[in-house]
């Protein structure tokens, strides 16, 4: 397969970011996956662009072979601007090209624990999807949701935010890539 996207970004090697509450650490490899994944906008967790992730306090994120793993939990996370889990940052042209439109975002990765982790599309200003509960297994999945972005007012950032734990039972989560395709 290859990366057709809208805007595909200069891949850069995962960085340890300085952010509160964000730890990261290379451990066992996950699962295995294709390395590279089709859509309009995709986000390969092999090659995270520095500055587009956030890690709020309450959460881990870990290099495991291609993927990240992602642990944590919040009470009462909100699914609005950043979100309250660990977010990746849309860049502007592709929130332009997607205000206003049907989106369908899939989320491929996978838990040991294979419960299910939650997902939000937020615009950071006029609406999101509130958070959509996506089953995952032991084996690399791509479950989906679709979303209706409201037409946006700002351009100020449009994330995709994960709980990798939404029980707080511990479960970590390995994900993959997030891709997004305009309906």
């Amino acid at each position: 397969m290859t990366i057709k996207a809208a805007r595909i970004l200069a891949p850069l090697a995962l960085t340890l970011m300085v952010v509160t509450g964000c730890s990261q650490e290379s451990e066992e490899a996950a699962p295995s996956a294709p390395s590279t994944f089709e859509g309009d906008f995709v986000i390969n967790a092999a090659n995270v662009p520095d500055g587009t992730m956030n890690v709020p306090e309450g959460f881990t994120v870990s290099e495991v072979g291609d993927a990240l793993r992602l642990a944590g939990s919040v009470e009462k996370p909100r699914p609005g601007r950043k979100t309250d889990g660990v977010s990746f940052l849309i860049p502007e042209e592709f929130e332009k090209q997607a205000s206003g439109k049907s989106v369908t975002v899939t989320v491929f990765g996978s838990s040991e624990d294979g419960k299910e982790i939650k997902v939000s599309y937020s615009t950071n200003g006029v609406g999101n999807s509130r958070w959509r509960g996506l089953p995952v297994g032991n084996e690399v999945t791509g479950p989906s949701f679709t979303y209706d972005v409201p037409p946006a007012e700002s351009y100020d950032g449009d994330y995709i935010g994960i709980l990798p734990d939404p029980e707080g039972t511990g479960q970590t989560f390995d994900l993959h890539a997030i891709v997004i395709d305009l309906d």
